[in-house]
């Protein structure tokens, strides 16, 4: 987080920085970012997903500037070299305010990985050292085929959000796409000074959803997908936090771990636990205070299906 952070800060106006963050989390992310002023802070009062979270932060910025562009950055995610996600920034910004049109970013990986969403492009188009397409088509993660069809064809890449757009047009499309979330905004937009209050009342009625499910996988507005050119890290997935131990810290354990016939196991269990693995390759072991995870590696982008049952069942 405080690494995204120092890059960002470099070149945009702290006072244009906004965070949003869950109530949980929220003080902890104060102490990581004092810099940031607390009225820059939009907190979710209870988790509804990624939905409601980011249609409130629209009625936020639509207060401050419908016109000028934003973009949604992820804080699990570390990129390198900063001067090349700079210029994705910059380039998208521009791009938004001369076309009105929505960009979003992607990766192109080698094969095909599971828990994720792509797109499928069609025209390229080039901004500076900056590769864009216009988008084809979003495929979800469950279907498999067009996928492994548009990967074949080199026709693939990696949702990576990044979004960018303005605050209008994606309020318009939210209102169109899920009314509920449309009512909310709505209802934001004319807290003013009681927006704590309101908050409260009106989160808990925003329909439970992803955003790029029910908004951007819906979009029929043209849009575009920049290519990042700069090694992108999500340290959303269990597999990639172990990638990224291996690679830079050649270590793929962060405990004491026996494996017999084993391999490529990825484990995080709390200090002086000790693990084996026998007879098992390219696992995932996690180990915390609320519970017990292990899967295969290629799989672990998933978990997010394993909260969404834990919450079912509360």
């Amino acid at each position: 987080m405080r690494v995204n952070y120092e890059q960002i800060a470099k070149f945009v106006d702290i006072k244009k920085i906004w965070v949003l963050t869950t109530v949980d989390l929220v003080e902890m992310v104060k102490k990581e970012l004092p810099e940031i002023d607390g009225c820059n802070y939009v907190v979710e009062p209870c988790r509804r997903n990624h939905g409601p979270a980011i249609s409130m932060m629209m009625a936020k910025l639509v207060n401050v500037d419908p016109d000028e562009p934003f973009m949604i950055i992820q804080t699990d995610v570390i990129r390198n070299p900063e001067s090349r996600f700079r210029e994705m920034i910059m380039m998208a910004d521009e791009v938004t305010q001369k076309t009105g049109c929505w960009l979003t970013a992607g990766k192109k990986m080698e094969g095909k990985i599971a828990g994720v969403d792509y797109v499928e492009v069609g025209n390229k188009k080039t901004y500076g050292e900056v590769n864009f397409w216009e988008i084809e088509k979003w495929l979800n993660r469950d279907i498999e085929k067009d996928i492994e069809r548009a990967i074949s064809n080199q026709k693939a890449l990696i949702h990576a959000t990044h979004l960018c757009w303005t605050p209008i047009k994606m309020i318009e499309v939210i209102k169109s796409h899920v009314p509920s979330w449309g009512r909310g905004i709505d209802k934001l937009m004319e807290a003013g000074e009681n927006w704590e209050k309101v908050v409260k009342t009106v989160y808990k009625q925003m329909e439970h959803g992803s955003f790029e499910e029910r908004v951007v996988s819906q979009l029929t507005e043209k849009g575009y997908v920049m290519e990042m050119t700069f090694e992108w890290w999500d340290l959303g997935t269990w597999e990639s936090v172990a990638d990224y131990n291996q690679k830079y810290f050649n270590n793929n354990n962060e405990c004491d771990m026996v494996e017999i016939e084993a391999g490529g196991n990825y484990c995080r269990v709390e200090k002086g636990k000790k693990v084996a693995v026998v007879g098992m390759d390219n696992l995932i072991v996690v180990d915390t205070p609320e519970g017990l995870l292990v899967c295969k590696k290629e799989m672990s982008g998933r978990v997010g299906e394993v909260i969404t049952k834990l919450e079912e069942k509360d």
